[in-house]
């Protein structure tokens, strides 16, 4: 079972076909968004800080400028409020990203240092 960190933001009238497009670059593993009345819940597991800023920022040229943009860009500065995450190539680990790694010879290596 996959953990998340959630946050939620204001809606402020974005329509879903907007976010549907992130939610097809990116997997259901890696980011989704939950709608909830006038909120949206983003739940973030990993993802490329670099190219869904990109995303968004291109999203948010796409629209005019009214509250829709302010959505995607409170989306887009509550994943970079975040401070505590690991990096994985890419990739910005949000979850599990302090945990035990498995090391080959790890009792040997422990002994040799």
């Amino acid at each position: 079972m996959e953990e998340y960190k959630s946050f939620e933001v204001e809606r402020n009238g974005l329509d879903s076909a907007i976010l549907d497009q992130l939610s097809v670059k990116y997997p259901k593993k890696d980011i989704f968004f939950e709608w909830i009345e006038d909120s949206i819940i983003v739940h973030l597991n990993q993802v490329d800080f670099s190219a869904f800023k990109k995303d968004i920022e291109t999203l948010a040229q796409s629209q005019s400028a009214n509250s829709s943009t302010e959505t995607l860009f409170a989306i887009l500065d509550g994943i970079e409020s975040i401070r505590s995450y690991g990096l994985k190539g890419k990739k910005r680990l949000y979850v599990s990203y302090n945990k035990e790694r498995k090391v080959k010879n790890r009792t040997r290596k422990v002994e040799k240092r």
